[in-house]
């Protein structure tokens, strides 16, 4: 009966890694190498865990979903850091479309121009993109979901498919956007990280102060006071750090 259980587990397990697999691979967020060394690395610790001797039923279920638990959420992390990738690099591929369609060649050959020079991510989605390109032009009525961060770009490519001698313009407009955009995000951060600097240091001395009053005159006798400061505190920095989020800069 155990090892029926066992065996259970393990092809449950083994059809939930490869469903996990499939979506990942379904989606374009990695290579075929990267991919393998992805299937590779979990089904090699899952063989490893089948070998452990199944004494205690609970443990043995522990240990076997641990990596299937983990790889549940791999789709969004990597989905969400590919995403992160590509408006990293929007500038440069924006950079190489004006380039290219300054030098006379076509969007769409520019496009496929920059995809072969960039990483497999950035190149799957711009062939995407030259794909779209075709289809909309062709007055096709059914197309698959955009992904959103792909959304804005493929708007000002298809501006300037309709309008062709406005395309390194709008392509300059598009570039100078983002890079206000990165801009303000950077000195928003910064000011963040300021912030959350300040906030640490003084959450460290006040606690140290807390400490101090505590041991020297009691929690006890002084409780009230001493949680009336504790909550004004904890409310300043909130307001603080919230207040950092709002902050406004011209650029």
């Amino acid at each position: 009966m155990r090892h029926a259980i066992v065996f259970i587990e393990m092809s449950a397990g083994m059809i939930t890694l490869v469903r996990i697999f499939a979506q990942i691979r379904k989606n374009s967020l990695v290579s075929n190498e990267a991919m393998t060394k992805i299937v590779a690395a979990f089904f090699g610790c899952e063989c490893l865990l089948a070998l452990v001797p199944a004494r205690s039923m609970i443990a043995f279920t522990i240990c076997w979903s641990v990596p299937i638990a983990v790889a549940s959420f791999l789709p969004t992390i990597i989905r969400r850091r590919r995403r992160q990738h590509f408006l990293r690099h929007r500038i440069w591929i924006l950079n190489c479309l004006i380039l290219n369609t300054r030098l006379g060649i076509g969007l769409r050959r520019a496009l496929v121009q920059t995809s072969d020079r960039a990483d497999f991510y950035i190149k799957t989605r711009l062939r995407q993109l030259h794909d779209r390109l075709i289809t909309e032009t062709k007055g096709s009525s059914s197309h698959a979901p955009m992904d959103p961060v792909l959304h804005e770009l493929y708007e000002t490519l298809w501006l300037c498919e309709s309008e062709a001698h406005l395309t390194v313009q709008r392509l300059v407009n598009y570039r100078q956007k983002i890079e206000i955009y990165e801009e303000f995000r950077r000195k928003s951060d910064q000011a963040l990280h300021q912030l959350r600097a300040q906030a640490y240091v003084l959450t460290g001395l006040y606690a140290g102060l807390l400490l101090f009053v505590i041991s020297r005159f009691g929690f006890a006798q002084h409780e009230r006071a001493i949680m009336l400061s504790a909550m004004l505190f904890l409310l300043g920095v909130f307001i603080t750090l919230r207040q950092g989020r709002n902050i406004k800069w011209s650029v």
